[in-house]
């Protein structure tokens, strides 16, 4: 699989996954406001979401800086690499058992933002991604592993990193779709 492809592939996603979740944010305050028999009401789902999201924003803003600054370090030494992406498949269960390691942290709802603010903050981390994209699209990103236990994997790459935080994203919309249908079968 080329970088480029690699690269174009996780921003469809990401941007698929951002705008999908940003829709959510245009229902009306009864479906808000609305809390499942089980589970979080949309208000903390999002505060959930913006909770995870921020971790991995920070991770991610710190790999991308240091892949830029081993690639200009190397080009400034004359190095010259061959990148090559690595693949990962993030399995289902594994994934889980990772958000379930970073959100286990998560004590309700401490952020107090409202939700133009989150919407606001999750708009902002879709470019700052695709910043990172952009500035990373020669396979840089591989030039710097972050130490998060995904799938057995001790390290991953600023490219996985980026997508697992869209794979986050579609965990917590499967969320609010399940509690949209509760929502609706209430009337």
């Amino acid at each position: 699989m080329t970088i480029n492809y690699t690269i174009t592939t996780i921003k469809r996603e990401l941007i698929r996954a951002f705008a999908t979740v940003d829709e959510w944010f245009d229902r009306d305050d009864d479906f808000l406001e609305f809390k499942p028999r089980e589970g979080k009401s949309v208000r903390e789902i999002f505060a959930h979401i913006i909770h995870l999201s921020d971790s991995l924003m920070g991770v991610i803003d710190h790999g991308g800086d240091q892949a830029r600054r081993q690639a200009i370090a190397d080009k400034q030494r004359g190095v010259t690499r061959s990148y090559a992406v690595k693949e990962v498949l993030f399995e289902e269960e594994n994934i889980r058992n990772f958000f379930y390691e970073i959100t286990g942290k998560y004590k309700g709802n401490t952020l107090n933002r409202s939700l133009p603010e989150i919407r606001s903050e999750l708009r902002d981390q879709l470019d700052r991604c695709l910043c990172h994209l952009e500035l990373l699209r020669n396979g840089e990103g591989v030039l710097h592993n972050t130490s998060l236990n995904v799938q057995g994997h001790d390290t991953i790459d600023v490219y996985q990193c980026i997508r697992l935080l869209s794979l986050n994203l579609w965990k917590y919309i499967a969320i609010l779709i399940e509690t949209d249908k509760e929502f609706n079968e209430r009337t």
